[in-house]
């Protein structure tokens, strides 16, 4: 184990292989295999095979295979596994939440996947910004679906593509004018 900074691994009991840089980084860690680079970074962390780069990145994490960059980057993320966090305040206020991957400031801010509704690809500047129970959406541009708040199966791409709807979902938004395609459940794959 390496361990640089004031607090950096204190409670460290039975974690092996890991490194901690930065005060409070990886405090009170037990899982091993991480990495926390940054003040507080995986600070409450008892999950294995985490990467935490910025103050406060993936803070409280308890499962594994996760990597957070940026300030605060999954900073409440408690329960996830296999999500990819890029950007200052991505994925910020999300508890649990498995698969994601929020590219950009204050993408997937406030996703809350409770039921496991599926994951959602955020990509830009406060894509999906607004999201709490949606799932299996992908976002790509400047606040694309930025107010969507449970809207699942949504694809949009451009900036501000459909920034303020808030419809359920199955569409796709190609632009930042309103072009849709609504696309039925039971949509036949031939």
């Amino acid at each position: 184990n390496v361990l640089v900074g004031s607090g950096a691994g204190q409670s460290m009991a039975t974690a092996t292989n890991t490194t901690f840089v930065g005060n409070d980084a990886g405090r009170a860690s037990g899982g091993s295999f991480n990495t926390g680079v940054g003040n507080s970074s995986l600070a409450n962390a008892s999950g294995s095979g985490n990467t935490a780069v910025g103050a406060a990145a993936l803070f409280s994490t308890t499962t594994g295979n996760n990597t957070g960059v940026g300030y605060q980057a999954g900073q409440n993320l408690n329960v996830g596994t296999g999500n990819t966090i890029l950007g200052r305040s991505a994925l910020f206020t999300a508890t649990n939440g498995n698969y994601n991957t929020a590219i950009g400031h204050n993408s997937l801010t406030l996703l809350n996947n409770n039921n496991n509704p599926g994951p959602c690809t955020a990509v830009g500047y406060g894509t999906l910004a607004s999201l709490t129970t949606g799932g299996n959406n992908t976002a790509i541009g400047y606040n694309a679906l930025n107010s969507a708040i449970t809207t699942s199966n949504t694809v949009a791409i451009g900036s501000s593509a459909m920034s303020t709807y808030t419809g359920s979902g199955n569409m796709i938004f190609v632009g930042s004018t309103y072009t849709g395609y609504n696309i039925p459940n039971n949509a036949s794959r031939s």
